[in-house]
């Protein structure tokens, strides 16, 4: 490569910004929240057997932390990559002999 060729550096480990982060939190917990409405009113509206109907139960009251867990997991370090960003492209500087 000739002094003159630009060096190109790939952006391959950049981590989500702030904002991407907090919204695919929310978008989990919301979802999870879903989930345990959907639990609930299930046992309460449908007839079915008694242990089904504790099952639901049970799965509405556990929900909630599982939720809080999952969505913040992203927060202890196992960030996702974001990958394909793009490329930098710099140039070399002169080297005067």
């Amino acid at each position: 490569m000739s002094s003159q060729d630009p060096l190109e550096f790939r952006i391959t480990q950049v981590t989500p910004s702030r904002a991407q982060e907090r919204a695919h939190r929310q978008r989990t917990y919301l979802i999870s929240m879903g989930v345990r409405v959907a639990c609930f009113l299930t046992a309460i509206l449908v007839p079915a057997p008694l242990p089904v109907r504790i099952a639901l139960i049970a799965g509405a009251i556990a929900l909630p932390y599982f939720a809080v867990v999952v969505a913040n997991a992203s927060r202890s370090g196992s960030q996702r990559p974001v990958t394909g960003v793009g490329s930098l492209r710099v140039k070399r500087p002169e080297i005067e002999d």
